[in-house]
């Protein structure tokens, strides 16, 4: 069926102001309920250790290709201190989520942007080692080393890896 059979439907209901607010009321009540529990503290506290999780990953990718950048930038103190931080938010949120009235309580606290940021700040940092690996495989590909064609291979490997896994997690 497509959209335009539903609007004769649409048009034959009664237009009351009764049943026009109500069916706002149970609209936005529905939208509300989607948004908390979007942004909640304890769904948002699991997208944070996954992309952590994530981060780790692309960290030790750099770390076996060798890229040098990862130790002089001091990637590696920020890391650990990211780890550290998911470390005591996670603790935090399994101990606060044993009901459902103290992870409503931390939401309108706004533990929700706390999250967020640091959601964020772990995204950047995986966005600036993924970008130091591609420098480094493009500074080394145009040495045309024997090694940088292994390596390339080794990441086009990865990517097809995480491209089937996150393909398979969307289908969950």
């Amino acid at each position: 069926m497509s959209a335009s059979d539903f609007l004769p439907l649409l048009t034959s209901l009664p237009a009351s102001g009764a049943a026009t607010n109500a069916i706002a009321a149970v609209f936005a009540l529905i939208i509300t309920t989607l948004f908390i529990h979007c942004a909640s503290p304890m769904r948002l506290t699991d997208v944070l250790v996954i992309a952590m999780d994530e981060t780790e990953k692309t960290y030790v990718d750099a770390f076996e290709m060798g890229v040098r950048p990862i130790f002089d930038n001091g990637i590696a103190k920020t890391m650990t201190r990211l780890q550290i931080q998911v470390s005591d938010i996670r603790a935090a949120s399994l101990r606060q989520s044993l009901s459902y009235r103290s992870g409503l309580w931390q939401f309108f606290k706004g533990r929700t942007f706390t999250l967020l940021c640091c959601i964020w700040e772990v995204q950047s940092l995986k966005t600036h080692i993924e970008i130091m690996k591609e420098e480094h495989l493009r500074a080394g590909y145009s040495l045309g080393g024997y090694g940088t064609a292994a390596a390339m291979g080794y990441i086009i490997r990865r990517r097809q890896i995480h491209f089937i896994t996150r393909l398979c997690n969307c289908l969950y």
